[in-house]
């Protein structure tokens, strides 16, 4: 959260399981699932994930609201603070991902467990790749302290 503060953004594009968006309810504090609703100068998000089952709060769904749902809201400024919310099956298209300026990773091994090691590792590797650095993003990277990382600080 605090990276995309920092940025000059106002735009998000999210892929994730989870929306991690609520409604302003009493019931609100900063977690996991609630972090997009402590961004600053929020205007427009897109929600894109990875199976229908993301589409309900119930057993381990996707949606994080308690009460109202921004994503089917005429209104979300007033339920949750964004101007727009939409949400997408799969991954964004490049025609959306064009005017990418950062790329923030966050990892979460309550959520995803070990396999979150090897998929960020091998990530990692292919973004630090000559190919990969053509893209010329603003990345932040948070490792989390379970990664099993070595004397230098490298995975």
């Amino acid at each position: 959260m605090d990276h995309v503060d920092l940025s000059l953004t106002r735009d998000v594009i999210h892929i994730d399981w989870h929306s991690d968006l609520s409604d302003k309810s009493p019931h609100m504090t900063l977690n996991c699932g609630t972090w997009l609703n402590y961004v600053h100068r929020p205007r427009s998000l897109e929600w894109y994930y990875p199976s229908r089952e993301c589409l309900t709060t119930e057993g381990g769904g996707g949606y994080c609201h308690w009460d109202k749902n921004p994503f089917t809201a005429k209104r979300p400024e007033k339920i949750c603070g964004w101007e727009l919310v939409q949400k997408f099956h799969g991954l964004p298209t490049e025609e959306r991902t064009r005017n990418v300026c950062g790329v923030g990773i966050a990892i979460s091994h309550h959520w995803g467990g070990d396999n979150h090691y090897r998929d960020f590792r091998d990530l990692w590797k292919s973004y630090r790749s000559k190919e990969a650095n053509e893209f010329r993003l603003d990345t932040s990277i948070d490792i989390c302290d379970w990664l099993p990382l070595d004397k230098k600080g490298r995975l």
